[in-house]
């Protein structure tokens, strides 16, 4: 049963991604992964690579395999202006050598292999990646994501690994969990205090967590329904979220993800 289960899921995800995401470049995989880079026009990160050296590891068939989870030339021109110009400085060269690194795993891991809240070490010490599988109403997958960013192109196959290109810069590398993460952030202080009411902070340091947060502004809006929420604990844990506007989308934690939204219901 598991077997024929397993099989309808890889051919589910093979044909809806068949059209699309998983086409491969027309040359096959004649290439290293550092001239596949190339001839995807992945400009941008091709030059961290050269930067930082990696491109002589990702240059040699005798090393690897690995895959790289490589960002367009349009997530780097997305980035804030502040880091651009960090990127842009090649005396910053820890920072580059680790945000590369960070977007590089060992292993030749197609897209078909994925699995949701799929955890992957990276090449930076001590770090890993979050995979994820969203599906659409019928159940079947429509979104791929590496901590937070969507999978474009998929299983661009080289002769030492292969390529997943990505619509966002990893550059935001997970250093706390979900529990600290509201405790620190200063847009999140109502509902760090609400969970604690609650008795939810042990729960939020658990693996594998989706958390959508609201807002203080959320709770400034209820007035003194706010006040009747901080006595009633019960009341608390039978708040649900729906149909609210994510107001910052896919912050990747150690733990988990988090998205804070602008309605509670």
């Amino acid at each position: 049963m598991f077997k024929t289960v397993q099989v309808v899921v890889l051919l589910n995800l093979a044909n809806c991604f068949s059209q699309c995401i998983a086409t491969p470049p027309k040359s096959g995989p004649k290439w290293s992964i550092y001239d596949l880079l190339d001839e995807l026009g992945l400009k941008s990160f091709s030059g961290l690579l050269e930067t930082t050296g990696f491109m002589y590891t990702l240059s040699a068939n005798a090393s690897g395999p690995f895959t790289v989870y490589a960002p367009t030339d349009d997530a780097f021109n997305n980035l804030p202006p502040s880091v651009m110009k960090k990127l842009q400085n090649d005396d910053n060269w820890r920072l580059l050598h680790d945000l590369t690194s960070y977007h590089l795993t060992k292993g030749n891991l197609s897209f078909l292999k994925w699995s949701n809240n799929m955890i992957t070490s990276t090449l930076l010490d001590g770090t890993s990646i979050r995979l994820n599988i969203y599906n659409n109403n019928s159940g079947e997958p429509s979104i791929m994501s590496v901590s937070g960013a969507t999978l474009i192109k998929a299983d661009q196959q080289a002769t030492n690994g292969v390529v997943q290109v990505i619509d966002r810069v990893l550059y935001s590398i997970p250093d706390d969990t979900i529990s600290n993460y509201i405790q620190e952030n200063s847009r999140l202080r109502k509902l760090a205090m609400l969970m604690q009411i609650a008795g939810y902070q042990d729960s939020l340091d658990k693996q594998n967590i989706t958390l959508f947060a609201p807002s203080d502004a959320v709770f400034e809006e209820m007035g003194a329904n706010f006040t009747n929420l901080l006595t009633n604990a019960s009341t608390i844990k039978g708040v649900y979220v729906s149909g609210a506007k994510l107001v910052e989308e896919d912050v990747s934690l150690k733990n988990g993800v988090l998205h804070i939204i602008n309605k509670l219901l």
